[in-house]
């Protein structure tokens, strides 16, 4: 199980009732409690120099618009790939 967003969500709420500002804005609680998730978030938001997993979130925002290097992931299956543009 996937999700993919913008910034993260919040957990311990169903993806149905998440609130957009959480989807766009959230940090401090998502980072924290990654662990409890029932699935991986793929999300950017919060720029990283190297795409970080932890709990189960992977973060990929490499910040392309000052450093040049897009970060992006290919899922097939249970495998996953990063793909990163020359910065």
């Amino acid at each position: 199980k996937f999700v993919f967003v913008h910034a993260g969500i919040r957990p311990g709420i169903d993806l149905v009732e998440q609130d957009e500002d959480d989807l766009l804005n959230i940090r401090s609680e998502f980072f924290e409690k990654a662990h409890i998730l029932d699935r991986w978030v793929v999300h950017g938001h919060t720029i990283v120099d190297v795409p970080k997993f932890e709990g189960h979130r992977l973060g990929i925002d490499t910040g392309a618009f000052r450093s040049g290097r897009l970060t992006a992931v290919r899922i097939v299956g249970k495998h996953g790939k990063l793909l990163s543009s020359a910065g």
